[in-house]
């Protein structure tokens, strides 16, 4: 695979978050110190339990950040694409890896040096503050998430994470209402992803068609009516995890527009 062009490289680390706003010559050093690796769909990327050498930025692809319990069942705790960083608060904190990162389509990932990157934060105190942010944003959607999956019934975490998806999936059509969510998730990642069984999630999807409210396919739910959906999933519901995932959407929905904002600015 050839290697990219400085330009590119620095064009690429300057679209994420982490390092937007760091100049021109801090986007130089972190790109000096970084390679490019290509990976096939079921590559790791890194593995949980070792220690982190780098950041890595999704150029490509799409990577999943997954779990396993003692039990042995995986959790998909996060979809990443073009842009985003993959286990920062570990390569940070200097502990060892606490998931695991894995292709799930063939991916091109930009591997930067951890002491290059450190470095060139510890010299710009608005990155470093921005650095500060970005963790916190991630302890408080561990929290909801962690509340989501503890008060929530299974037909209310499947939702949730069906709006989730929504935000950067959905096709809304403007005459019906209708909202078709292209997911690209196999029916058993999409169970993984919200700690329920394939045949629960299954079921409930199954439950849902019958009642004409959703239709289904390989990688797609559509929505035939959102709100109604909403309404009947939330019917006799505690309140509290209703606002729970809604909180979950709206900080995935705030982060998604940043995201697209800085892209928009850089002219991709």
């Amino acid at each position: 695979m050839p290697r990219p062009g400085p330009t590119e490289i620095v064009r690429w680390i300057a679209a994420t978050e982490l390092f937007s706003s760091l100049p021109e010559s801090g986007l130089s050093r972190i790109a000096a110190g970084s390679r490019l690796v290509e990976l096939e769909p079921g590559a790791f990327l890194f593995r949980k339990g070792e220690v982190p050498r780098s950041l890595d930025i999704v150029v490509s692809g799409r990577v999943h950040v997954t779990t396993t319990g003692r039990d042995g069942n995986e959790l998909l705790l996060g979809v990443l694409e073009s842009g985003e960083l993959v286990g920062e608060v570990a390569a940070i904190d200097g502990q060892t890896r606490c998931t695991n990162a894995v292709a799930e389509q063939t991916s091109r990932v930009l591997r930067v040096s951890l002491v290059t990157a450190l470095d060139v934060l510890g010299d710009h105190a608005e990155a470093a503050l921005g650095l500060s942010r970005m963790l916190t944003r991630h302890v408080r959607n561990a929290v909801l998430n962690i509340e989501n999956v503890g008060l929530e019934k299974a037909r209310t975490r499947l939702w949730s994470r069906l709006m989730l998806l929504s935000v950067r999936y959905s096709k809304t059509d403007e005459t019906t209402g209708a909202m078709r969510i292209e997911h690209g998730l196999s029916q058993q990642k999409l169970a993984d992803s919200v700690g329920l069984t394939r045949v629960l999630v299954n079921r409930q999807l199954s439950s849902w068609r019958e009642q004409g409210l959703v239709e289904t396919g390989r990688g797609f739910v559509l929505l035939r009516d959102p709100e109604a959906l909403e309404r009947f999933v939330w019917a006799d519901s505690d309140p509290v995890a209703h606002r729970t995932g809604a909180h979950l959407i709206e900080s995935e929905a705030a982060e998604a527009s940043r995201r697209r904002a800085e892209a928009d600015e850089s002219g991709e």
